[in-house]
């Protein structure tokens, strides 16, 4: 008998495998990757489109066109196309993105077949009606209000309007005029690239038999460039004063290193050291000892055509200057003082952890194979780079510091 009031001894994983996936093309179609390990009798067909952001005329125009794939066409009614779901037991999931954009289809396996056919025509027979379009545009502005008092969502907004510009795709900010200025037209004509998808993601059963022609026709996937965007610019500071708010939404960082840069691995660990999770620097610091914050959190956000570091947190008014001063302070020290190999293993450990508890669930599993396809990256990158990680020095870790934080280019957004 187990005998459960045992632990089970530790050990250190030493290699980090994705499970076996099946890649192919179709003929003048999308990319096909089939990942054949659910264990239940469901199955999730990710189509993702070329069609976020970045491919945009106007403002939001990616945002509700994908939202109105669902809400009808000539013959089919937004109600219909519910009820349709419902009934066999599906779900869809539809997503707009900087890069792509993306409609999820979960569904029980033994009956998937007709959820994608139908999927598939709603696609293609998408009528944008107007009434639906006038709906949509309504609640947006609504939510556009509530998020508007809110100061962490605009300081995130202006973070990101600081260090791309209100004009690039990635700093640009969907206001209500914009809203308005949106007609069925508008999106009747980007919906072009919404017709066959770029990319199929399958999550399902290995006794599950797909049908690739069922969405294989249409145009081929756009070939895009991806451009390596490195610390550069000028520090930029910008402060929106709300007289009302108690609090203060702070957002620092800089536009950095994205996935395909050999040093992206080496800077996954030291954004996880310095503010990545509970027993970081910056939550020992800010809260822990100085009880500036409930919470301080620092992250790396990775698009196709650049990236950004970002540290986010929320203070007391007059505990802005104070606040900023320590972090700064900790990207300095970083920089300029090697850190312990004992806390080095303690951060290095949580960071492996996560992604080693990712492989149980094969969703999370094809995210990170999606992420191989949609930013071309090689097979084995997250082997690299976990063995990167496993392998990181406390010395590499300043090194990375020096090359890839900087507190003078900082953009700096304070909101409250």
């Amino acid at each position: 008998m187990l005998d459960r009031t045992v632990a089970p001894a530790f050990q250190n994983a030493v290699d980090y495998q994705l499970p076996t996936y099946h890649h192919h093309r179709a003929s003048n179609g999308p990319h096909w990757v089939v990942l054949p390990t659910v264990q239940q009798e469901v199955i999730k067909i990710e189509l993702v489109f070329a069609a976020g952001k970045w491919h945009e005329p106007a403002k939001g125009i990616a945002h509700f066109a994908t939202a109105m794939l669902e809400k009808g066409t000539a013959k089919k009614s937004a109600v219909d196309i519910a009820s349709f779901f419902d009934w066999k037991g599906a779900q869809l999931e539809i997503t707009s993105g900087y890069d792509y954009s993306s409609i999820a289809l979960y569904a029980l396996l033994r009956h998937w077949e007709e959820p994608l056919n139908y999927l598939v025509d709603i696609i293609h027979e998408a009528s944008f009606p107007q009434e639906e379009l006038t709906l949509l545009k309504s609640i947006f502005k609504d939510n556009l209000r509530v998020n508007r008092e809110k100061n962490a969502y605009v300081a995130g907004q202006a973070f990101r309007k600081s260090l791309f510009g209100e004009h690039h795709p990635y700093g640009s900010i969907m206001e209500e005029d914009d809203v308005d200025r949106i007609t069925s037209e508008d999106l009747l004509h980007f919906s072009r690239l919404l017709k066959t998808p770029a990319f199929v993601f399958v999550t399902a059963p290995a006794t599950a038999k797909i049908n690739t022609e069922a969405i294989a026709s249409g145009r081929v996937k756009q070939e895009e460039q991806l451009n390596q965007i490195v610390v550069s610019g000028s520090a930029k500071t910008v402060r929106i004063e709300k007289e009302v708010s108690i609090q203060t939404a702070l957002r620092l960082g800089h536009v950095t290193i994205s996935r395909n840069h050999r040093n992206y691995p080496g800077l996954l660990l030291l954004n996880h050291l310095l503010g990545g999770y509970f027993g970081s620097r910056l939550m020992k610091n800010i809260r822990e000892e100085k009880g500036l914050t409930y919470g301080i959190h620092s992250s790396i956000t990775p698009l196709r055509q650049s990236a950004y570091w970002v540290i986010g947190a929320e203070v007391n008014k007059h505990n802005e200057n104070v606040a900023l001063a320590e972090i700064q302070k900790e990207i300095l020290q970083i920089q300029n003082k090697t850190v312990l190999l004992s806390e080095l293993d303690f951060a290095r450990n949580h960071l492996l952890g996560s992604l080693q508890q990712d492989l149980s669930n094969p969703f999370s599993v094809m995210d990170k194979i999606k992420n191989i396809f949609l930013f071309d990256l090689s097979p084995d990158f997250y082997t690299h780079l976990y063995e990167t990680i496993r392998q990181a020095t406390p010395d590499e870790v300043t090194r990375t510091a020096q090359t890839q934080l900087s507190v003078t280019h900082l953009h700096t957004v304070a909101v409250g």
